[in-house]
């Protein structure tokens, strides 16, 4: 008989219990209606006994139980039922599995309490289990606490069950999960109860307080991770992604800035995630470096801004490139004169009418390039919409705002705004905005080139990609607006005598000449309003 003790103690325990909704069926190995204290019921491959589970030959199992407020040693961790890996009489290890829903990329965590049986073996003797989940296998030691060989009576005391767990990133829509003894030649081998396979949600990595630097973050993260990064300003730190990742400011992208020095010879990031990956860039200001490049999976860029790259976002997309979204962007004086194509954006399929980019709401402004100095795309369907392009250059060739090259799909437009666009070569068509588009010639009532901190990106596109810099909604960035003053009847700085003299010559309702004397504008110039100039006496803040 395969004996269990008493006085559990759960040991190794992952300091954060499993997330979400089990996806193993039976994880604690429950079933029938043992009439006695403590016993087991060997089980020969194939058996469907377990309910939800089949045992694997060529080997058996144990299934052993016991009853709650028994006189014998015997005890489950959960419930009254566990299994023990080796079935009896002696032999080689057997082995328990049972097949699950999984969603390809998404991360999983197996867990199993384990203990090994002390049964026909000395203390300290090593058992050892295989958890297999799909492609992905872990061996896992464990030393016998209590022995055959040990003090009669003594052993019901030692037991000490241990959490196994670890993750895997599903490659399949099902995944076997099995349990298996690699004890050979054992009646007694890896006792195992509660198991559970749930997802794991996205962990946050957090850029610097976690994680000195974004290659720190990106290096250290798994599949659907998010990297968060605070505000601040910090060096060109080129990464590649391999896997489903996002990457966003915790503030706006007026606040997260990443800045080359000009001479950067590699992207910020790299998106590579596979076929079934995507990638999420989010509230950040990329700037003076190689932008942003792209080859394959899905690419999600929202409230993003590129300023003075090579190019500020290139997808030269392979086989396995899912499309790209681009939203809330702006694109300001990227490219040049040395830069061939896509100053701004560029989306290069590798077949004809294979994915493109849906460009929505955003912006490209002042950018440059040989030829399709905001936008440039090849074969692939791309699309832009409710989008501003002003002043972007086609220094040697066509496109001045959009180009594509001949022969591939056209690139649908929808309530797209073109000022001032212009290419060297203008053909005999409006090339001077877009290569085979429609509707170059409307323009927006928006004002791109009001640059009032003179940080030599236009307002608009500040506001655009980061709307709490104009908190108050009025269309202007708060840096560039005065302070309020409350008081300051003459609007001249300061709350002096002349403040005074205005709100008690208009005492009672204020003149056409001096609005500015019902300081708290209730239609009344009052002891309120003189109250409020006497408070703030002196120099406006």
């Amino acid at each position: 008989m395969n004996r269990m003790a008493s006085g559990i103690a759960v040991i190794a325990a992952s300091a954060s219990a499993a997330l979400g909704q089990n996806l193993l069926v039976n994880g604690g190995l429950e079933g029938g209606s043992p009439s006695t204290c403590g016993g087991f019921l060997t089980l020969g491959g194939g058996s469907t006994t377990i309910p939800n589970w089949v045992v694997v030959g060529p080997r058996s199992v144990d299934w052993n139980w016991s009853l709650a407020g028994g006189t014998c040693c015997d005890a489950a961790p959960e419930g009254s039922r566990t299994v023990d890996l080796n079935g009896s009489p002696a032999q080689d290890g057997g082995a328990i599995r049972q097949t699950i829903a999984t969603v390809i990329g998404k991360r999983y965590r197996v867990s199993a309490l384990a203990l090994a049986n002390g049964c026909c073996a000395p203390i300290g003797t090593p058992k050892t289990m295989r958890i297999t989940t799909g492609s992905t296998t872990s061996d896992h030691t464990l030393t016998t606490l209590w022995g055959s060989d040990s003090t009669a009576g003594v052993e019901c005391n030692w037991g000490q069950w241990t959490r196994l767990e670890r993750e895997w990133v599903a490659d399949s829509a099902s995944t076997v999960v099995e349990f298996r003894s690699l004890v050979l030649g054992n009646a007694g081998g890896i006792l195992i109860d509660d198991l559970s396979v749930t997802e794991v949600g996205p962990r946050d990595l957090l850029v610097p307080s976690q994680f000195a630097t974004l290659a720190a973050a990106v290096a250290a993260s798994q599949p659907n991770d998010r990297v968060l990064v605070a505000p601040g300003a910090y060096e060109w730190d080129p990464v590649t992604i391999v896997h489903s990742l996002t990457i966003a400011g915790t503030g706006g992208a007026m606040s997260t800035q990443f800045i080359g020095s000009g001479n950067e010879t590699s992207p910020l990031v790299e998106c590579a995630p596979g076929a079934t990956g995507t990638v999420v860039l989010r509230n950040l200001h990329i700037a003076n470096g190689r932008g942003v490049h792209a080859t394959n999976g899905a690419l999600d860029v929202e409230r993003c801004l590129f300023t003075r790259n090579t190019n500020g976002l290139l997808i030269e997309a392979d086989a396995n490139f899912a499309g790209a979204t681009v939203a809330n962007c702006a694109f300001v004086a990227n490219g040049g004169l040395g830069t061939a194509q896509a100053g701004g954006l560029g989306m290069y399929s590798a077949t004809a009418n294979g994915a493109g980019a849906i460009v929505t709401d955003s912006m490209f402004l002042d950018n440059q390039a040989q030829e399709g100095g905001g936008f440039h795309v090849s074969h692939s369907a791309s699309s832009a919409s409710d989008c501003i392009f002003a002043r972007n250059q086609a220094t040697v060739y066509s496109g001045g705002a959009i180009a594509r090259w001949w022969g591939h799909v056209a690139i649908p437009l929808s309530n797209c705004s073109f000022i001032g666009n212009s290419a060297a070569w203008s053909g005999t068509q409006d090339w001077n905005c877009c290569v085979a588009c429609s509707g170059c010639s409307s323009s927006s009532a928006i004002d791109t080139t009001t640059d009032c901190n003179q940080n030599l990106i236009p307002d608009a596109a500040e506001i655009l990609v980061d709307p709490s810099v104009d908190s108050d909604q009025d269309g202007q960035v708060d840096a560039c607006e005065s302070t309020p003053c409350p008081g300051d009847a003459d609007s001249s700085g300061s709350i002096d005598g002349v403040d005074l003299a205005i709100v008690l010559q208009n005492w009672g309702a204020p003149s056409a000449k001096y609005p500015g004397a019902d300081i708290n504008a209730d239609g009344e110039v009052n002891g309120s309003d003189l109250a409020i100039v006497l408070a703030g006496w002196g120099a406006c803040p």
